[in-house]
């Protein structure tokens, strides 16, 4: 029965419903009682008097034939019958005799029948009053059965030997009295019907207001009170201004002037006294004595309203004192300079802030409660910083402070960083750990740059006295070889050694001039100008020594970039030191690729080949003065572009991998005037 067990769902999910069945029930059950008493009383009246008027009508048809039955004026009696056949209400008038024959009848036709009504039999058996119900033509009678006694003055014609002579019956139609009954039984049931539902719909609506409809309200608030909505607002019982109604000028009291305010819930209230009255609830014994509480008061619904406005009012306060330090800590988190990482016992990372952010290039929303704070260092670093965080090594057990290690940004580049962090207890358990990221990739930077610049003064040094010592011998030697070459006849051999004299006096001359351009490098002089276009222009220039070594070259700009401040010329000779050592790279052939990219605000410059690749080694000091992987090299060329690209406000560092090739990439800013 789905429509029965949806009803039921309803009216038992519904305290309106339950109030209504309640009341139409009571009402139903008390006006059903009542109104079943009434109506059976009022039958039983009816019925009763009715009855009366039947025994008295019989026991006049015996009084007005007892007197012609004595002379034996029987005709008289048959006439009289006859005559009270058209009286009203008046079914059968029978006189029996004792065999149970109708001897004298109202109805003439039926003289001679032997009756067949049992209240007649038994009045003729029993010699008594008998009165009863009786079925007579599709109707209902009422039948009164009275013995005939057999008097002194009867005995000269019937004898003593009989106590009676017969049977006086007498028939009242009762059908129209039933009716009648049913009639008035009918309109009792109905005004019972309208009584209960006018009372019941007044009663309803009366409940409704003062009791259903405060309590829905109030479960409607709580309802929203439970989505977290504590703005709601409630509007029960009267509103009272307490300033007014004390006649009060105590401006400074916290409710003077507010009308939703509750006197007895707030503290330090200044009431008649003058003084603060203290704290709820300690003062609201008091407060019930005032005349303002008891004005507003109303009933325990409005008292129930007013418990749920104070800890609502409380929890609101509590609510806001509590996103007031919650943004206090986000903020002096979000602002901190240093990285902030926060994870979950489970390692699960469920704080990062933005200097986090653009430390590892992950966004909040990657990383949150998605990755182990594992993944984001160097490969077996993470292991390292759990044993040390574990030790008393750094700080204590637990703690771990100024420790120096190299994380994995989302590149996959290695960032040095200088860590702090702790394990987070409650009542001895673990429940997570909060890591304090530093960013000390442009203190190396920095480092490396006054370790470089200490170095180049040194070297700066040393090539102002390899040249004043060397310089000046080499050109007289050089000279002289010129000469002699020039203007003395050589075999072949000796003009040959000659020539290598010559050679190398050259090759150490434009050593010397190379390595005082790297000591004097000039500044660069920016101007507006097109990286692609510098791109372009490397390209052409190097393309035939690029086939001639049979490498093919590729390029890719990209057209988004703007015009930004650079010295074209210097940025010009770094492409070409760079394609260069890719092409010595591949002595048997390969490919070499250049793409530009704009991403944010720096040009990324990317040089890949497929050569030999450089050794891990070798790698770390690749940019050192001096330090080269071939034959012929100076060792210069890498650290002159580290420089020029560093005097750029940018950065450059190598990717290879030994057999797989390398890849150069050079950062810059995009800087407009």
């Amino acid at each position: 029965m789905p429509f029965l067990g949806s009803l039921r769902a309803r009216i038992l999910g519904s305290l309106r419903a339950k109030v209504i069945l309640g009341v139409s029930l009571i009402l139903v059950a008390v006006m059903g009682v009542y109104t079943y008493w009434d109506m059976v009383t009022r039958i039983g009246f009816h019925l009763g008097r009715e009855k009366s008027k039947a025994f008295e009508f019989s026991k006049m048809v015996m009084k007005s034939i007892e007197y012609p039955m004595l002379d034996g004026e029987m005709e008289d009696v048959q006439a009289i019958l006859e005559g009270l056949r058209g009286t009203e209400g008046l079914g059968i008038v029978h006189l029996h005799d004792l065999t149970g024959t109708i001897r004298y009848s109202g109805v003439p036709d039926n003289i001679g029948r032997v009756t067949q009504s049992e209240i007649a039999k038994k009045a003729l058996r029993t010699q008594e009053l008998v009165e009863g119900l009786e079925k007579y033509k599709g109707g209902r009678i009422l039948r009164y059965a009275m013995p005939i006694p057999n008097e002194r003055a009867c005995h000269k014609c019937h004898g003593r030997q009989e106590e009676i002579l017969g049977v006086l019956t007498v028939g009242i139609r009762w059908t129209p009295v039933e009716n009648r009954v049913a009639s008035l039984r009918n309109r009792q049931i109905l005004l019972g019907i309208v009584f209960i539902v006018v009372v019941g719909f007044f009663l309803i609506r009366r409940i409704s207001k003062s009791v259903t409809r405060p309590i829905l309200q109030l479960t409607r608030l709580t309802d929203e009170i439970s989505r977290g909505n504590l703005d709601v607002s409630f509007d029960f019982g009267e509103k009272v201004k307490c300033w007014e109604v004390m006649k009060c000028d105590k401006t400074n009291c916290p409710t003077y002037g507010k009308e939703d305010a509750l006197c007895w819930y707030l503290e330090g209230t200044l009431c008649e006294e003058g003084a603060p009255m203290g704290k709820f609830p300690e003062k609201l014994d008091e407060c019930r004595k005032c005349r303002v509480y008891k004005m507003h008061r109303g009933d325990e619904i409005v008292q129930l309203a007013d418990g749920f406005f104070h800890m609502t009012s409380d929890l609101k306060a509590s609510r806001d004192e509590l996103r007031r330090i919650y943004d206090f800590q986000r903020k002096l988190i979000e602002s901190s300079i240093d990285g902030i990482i926060a994870t979950d016992k489970k390692k699960n990372i469920v704080t990062f802030n933005k200097a986090a952010a653009k430390l590892f290039g992950y966004s909040r929303e990657e990383v949150v409660g998605k990755m182990d704070v594992a993944d984001l260092y160097a490969p077996g670093q993470a292991e390292n910083v759990r044993e040390h965080l574990h030790s008393d090594a750094y700080g204590g057990s637990g703690k771990l402070a100024n420790y120096e290690t190299t994380v994995l940004n989302k590149t996959g580049n290695e960032a040095p960083v200088r860590l702090s962090a702790g394990i987070i207890y409650e009542d001895g358990e673990v429940l997570g750990t909060v890591v304090f990221f530093q960013d000390l990739t442009e203190r190396k930077r920095l480092e490396r740059k006054v370790l470089e610049s200490e170095r180049l003064a040194a070297i700066g040094q040393g090539v102002a006295y390899i040249s004043h010592e060397i310089k000046n011998p080499l050109m007289i030697i050089g000279g002289f070889a010129r000469q002699v070459l020039r203007g003395v006849t050589l075999d072949g051999k000796n003009k040959e050694k000659l020539e290598i004299i010559i050679n190398e006096v050259t090759r150490l001359e434009e050593f010397l001039s190379d390595v005082t351009d790297f000591t004097k490098l000039p500044k660069p002089k920016k101007i507006m100008a097109s990286i692609n276009s510098v791109v372009e222009k490397v390209c052409v220039l190097l393309k035939q020594e690029f086939e001639a070594h049979n490498v093919a070259s590729d390029r890719s700009v990209d057209p988004n970039i703007p015009e930004t401040l650079l010295d074209p010329r210097q940025i010009e000779q770094v492409f070409i030191n760079i394609l260069k050592n890719a092409n010595e790279a591949m002595p048997e052939g390969g490919k070499v690729c250049l793409e530009t990219h704009l991403k944010g605000k720096n040009i990324e410059i990317r040089i890949s080949d497929t050569g030999k690749g450089i050794a891990p080694e070798d790698l770390e000091d690749i940019f050192n003065p001096f330090v080269t992987t071939k034959p012929k090299g100076t060792g210069l060329g890498l650290a002159i572009s580290r420089k020029i690209i560093e005097d750029h406000g940018g950065d450059l560092y190598i990717e290879s991998k030994l057999g797989e090739g390398s890849i150069c990439v050079m950062i810059l800013p995009v800087k407009i005037k």
